[in-house]
């Protein structure tokens, strides 16, 4: 099966159906970072069944539908159709009728996924197998992703042994193993389970069996209960009889009885009433008396709380009053500060204004012009001073950069001098030591020989691989006889099993049955059965309820008709039969309704079937077969199944023991094998080192001679550099004998030098007098200022205290009025306490006279309640 071509629609970025052909030979997918290369392939491994959404760079499967855009809106189903051509009909039998397959993988939000081959719904572990039997699938090594290269480079044998096997075509394999182990388990379980069944079923028979007796004990039983119970209800009629005339009597009485009660209620109900009638109006008036005095109480309390907030209001008035007369000194006290404050300015102010000399003025303006004019002076020294410096700051830069050049070209000739040293040592060293350790020829010969060690042991170690693969093929054939024989016989043990334990369950009854002693030929269970029925479950042990009796071997003298067998011929294991079956007789179907008029009495004809032909006319044709027909069958069953037991038994024990050999000549070829893969392995490693050494000794004699190259152009240079350096230097001798001769025309430094300090000093003198001048002036007009400011700041304190000095009289007179009030409202409250305490004693009184009187109503109607 080839790819022929991929269809996607809402898948990831491939929001339109877009269908991509994938030719013969190579196809190759181009594009910038983003436009969907990796989609394509995600959109392949996911057809190919993907259930990891991590594998699809997802926080979920659904977020392979294509989310939306901000010109596009998302959509609801995403869907990938992969076309596989099948014209070599290599496919799996279910779908090899068709050329092409179409394999349909499509997902709907909050719905799942869905598959379909050729148009027929399945199971994503059916399209997992499709592609696993291909050897390739959404997880197979041959889609490569971004760093498997390195995984599989490092990968463990484990992992190296997976690649192997699908490139062999075998990986699909494990799968349908896994499944086949998977339903083995199962039908085992299943066999568990039956095992179960069968137990719980004879324990159910052995159940039903006890029950049967039991019922047959109940009803012997039931007959004489209900007799006992018919005598038991007469006796109780007779009984109930009697007390209906005593209650009749006893009925008469209690009537009077009632007749006198109901007079008495009634005239208990009478006082009752009006006790009821009387309660309201008591239960009202007490009432209005409890409200009355609550009513006054709460006034009382008040006038209290009200006599309370008089005096609290006083006190605090009086702390306002005491706290306004505090005040009221202290604006005083500053409206005294500030007239003593004004005054003390007035005079500093005229003080300062007389300090201020007439000519002062003038005195300034003069040492301004001083001081103008010696900046000047200085200002032209300074710049002849500046050229001078500069002049000699040019010659001696010159002349300390001639003598940097030229130390720096000293150092320059001396490194150099000392790396030609040093090339001329390496020439020589590598000229000497060139090909001292390294024999290419010698390590080629010892390559040679590894790599014929290699080809030895890798055609040993291929060889002991085909001999494993035909031991391996020998293996699985000899193990499906192995385990057929293995399931045959475990299944003859288990039907062995079951009989024996449902014989031996009967083996332990109190009184075995006739029927487990009997033998009778195969073939003639259900004829015995048709014969005695029922008759064989009795036991032979005189002491059970029903039992065979011994009456020796002696034969009834009666014959059977002519050319009929006797059944007895083909019945052994007890002679208690013998009497009975010696009257019946064996025939065909056929025979039964012809030979049934010969029958003499007590005789009767059976088919092997389990027709029955008695000698009095009645006749039954064959039937279910009877219990014990089934118990004779299974007995005769369990010794066919001993015999086959031994056989096979004997089969797998042979197979079993071809299987161990395979298993053991296996097991050394494979050690063998094994051995020879790690001596390849070493081998390779060996020649891996040689071609290692090899290389690298080639690679040295390459650096070597790449050294030498690289010497001689080291060497080229230090010769050019050293040329370069002494014409360098001469240049600079040169230019150092010129600054020598300009040095000499150069004007003497210290006379302008004590020119420019004079100066300066001339500056400072006019400078400081100028500023002596002009800092006088400036103190007086701060001192000025700040006199005027503290006049105003003075000025507005003492209208500040003023106005609070007139607001705190207005206060004082508010709180003098408000204290009288309050100091006379006590006096009013405590008359009017007084007035009030006469009348809540009265409505004390008033209250106490409606509960009295409330109280007894209530115990009259509680006496009249129980009468």
């Amino acid at each position: 099966m080839q790819f022929k071509r991929l269809r996607l629609s809402g898948f990831k970025s491939f929001v339109e159906p877009v269908d991509l052909d994938i030719l013969p030979g190579v196809t190759g997918v181009v594009g910038p970072n983003g436009c969907g290369k990796s989609n394509l392939l995600e959109a392949l491994r996911w057809v190919m069944g993907e259930t990891s959404y991590k594998s699809m760079r997802g926080s979920g499967m659904e977020d392979v539908i294509f989310a939306g855009t901000n010109a596009r809106p998302a959509r609801n189903h995403a869907e990938v159709i992969l076309f596989l051509d099948n014209e070599n009909r290599t496919a799996p039998a279910e779908y090899n009728d068709a050329e092409e397959l179409e394999i349909v993988r499509r997902i709907e939000r909050d719905a799942g996924s869905a598959y379909r081959i050729n148009s027929r719904d399945v199971r994503a572990r059916d399209v997992q197998l499709l592609f696993a039997d291909a050897s390739t699938g959404a997880r197979s090594t041959s889609l490569v992703r971004q760093g498997q290269i390195g995984e599989l480079i490092n990968a463990k044998p484990e992992a190296r042994r997976m690649i192997l096997e699908e490139a062999a075509g075998i990986s699909g394999l494990h799968s349908r193993r896994h499944e086949a182990e998977l339903r083995l388990r199962a039908a085992e379980n299943n066999l568990e389970k039956v095992d179960d069944a069968l137990q719980t079923l004879e324990t159910e028979f052995r159940q039903l069996k006890r029950q049967a007796r039991q019922a047959s004990r109940y009803k012997n039983i039931s007959g004489q209960i209900r007799g006992v119970e018919a005598t038991a209800l007469h006796i109780r009629w007779h009984q109930a009889c009697v007390m209906v005339e005593e209650t009749a009597a006893q009925l008469v009485t209690a009537g009077a009885q009632v007749s006198a009660a109901t007079q008495d209620a009634t005239t208990a109900n009478v006082a009752q009433a009006a006790a009821h009638e009387r309660l309201p109006a008591l239960r009202e008036s007490e009432a209005e008396a409890a409200a009355a005095l609550r009513h006054v109480l709460l006034e009382q309390e008040g006038l209290e709380a009200e006599a309370q907030r008089a005096q609290e209001m006083v006190a605090r008035l009086e702390t306002q009053l005491a706290t306004i007369a505090q005040d009221m000194v202290r604006e005083e006290h500053v409206l005294q500060d500030a007239a003593a404050q004004e005054t003390a300015l007035a005079e500093e102010k005229a003080a300062i204004s007389n300090a201020a000399s007439a000519d002062e003025a003038e005195m300034e303006a003069e040492a301004r012009a001083d001081m103008d004019t010696a900046a000047q002076v200085l200002a032209d020294a300074e710049a002849q001073l500046e050229a001078a410096n500069r002049a000699m700051a040019d010659q001696a830069a010159r002349r300390q950069a001639c003598e940097m050049r030229l130390k720096e070209t000293a150092v320059r000739q001396a490194k150099l001098e000392t790396d030609r040293a040093k090339s001329l040592q390496a020439r020589s060293d590598i000229e000497n030591n060139m090909y001292a350790d390294i024999d290419l020829s010698a390590r080629q010969a010892e390559l040679d020989e590894l790599i014929s060690v290699y080809e030895t042991a890798r055609a040993g170690f291929e060889a002991t691989g085909e001999e494993l693969s035909e031991c391996d093929a020998s293996r699985q054939a000899a193990t499906a006889p192995a385990e057929e024989a293995r399931a045959d016989l475990n299944r003859l043990v288990g039907e062995v099993t079951a009989l024996s334990a449902l014989f031996a369950s009967a083996d332990d009854a109190r009184y075995p049955a006739l029927v487990d002693k009997v033998e009778v030929a195969a073939g003639f269970e259900m004829a015995l059965g048709a014969a005695i029925g029922d008759d064989l479950e009795a036991s032979s042990d005189t002491q059970a309820p029903s039992h065979w009796r011994d009456f020796g071997s002696e034969r009834v003298g009666q014959d059977l008709p002519a050319g009929v067998e006797a059944l007895a011929a083909h019945v052994t294991g007890s002679q208690l039969l013998l009497r009975r079956l010696s009257q019946v007789g064996i025939v065909e179907r056929a025979q039964g309704a012809t030979l049934q008029k010969q029958l003499l009495p007590g005789q009767r004809l059976v088919s092997r079937e389990g027709d029955v032909w008695r000698w009095d006319g009645f006749a039954a044709a064959a039937d279910a077969p009877s219990a014990a027909a089934t118990r004779l069958a299974q007995r005769n069953r369990l010794d066919e199944l001993a015999a086959a037991r031994d056989a096979a038994e004997a089969k797998a024990h042979q197979t079993a023991s071809a299987l161990e050999e395979i298993e053991t000549q296996h097991a050394g070829l494979k050690d063998r094998h094994e051995a020879e893969r790690i001596a390849a392995q070493d081998a390779q490693n060996a020649v891996s080192v040689g071609q290692q050494q090899l290389a690298q000794a080639e690679a040295g004699a390459a650096t070597d001679q790449a050294k030498l190259q690289a010497l001689d152009t080291s060497e080229a240079r230090i010769q050019a550099d050293m040329a370069e350096l002494e014409a360098a230097r001469k240049a600079t001798d040169e230019a150092l004998k010129a600054l020598a001769n300009e040095a000499r025309d150069l004007e003497d430094m210290d006379g302008l030098r004590g020119c420019v300090v004079d100066k300066r000093n001339l500056l400072a003198e006019a400078r400081a007098r100028f500023d002596g001048f002009y800092t006088q002036r400036q103190a007086r007009e701060q001192q000025l200022a700040r006199v005027q400011q503290d006049q105003a700041s003075w000025q507005e304190r003492a209208e500040a205290a003023r106005s609070q000095v007139s607001a705190l009289e207005n206060r004082r007179g508010e709180n003098l009025a408000e204290k009288e009030k309050f100091t006379a409202i006590p006096e009013a409250l405590a008359e009017r306490r007084a007035k009030l305490a006469d009348v809540v004693r009265q409505a004390e009184a008033r209250r106490q006279t409606a509960a009295d009187e409330l109280a007894e109503a209530e115990t009259t109607q509680a006496a009249a309640d129980k009468t």
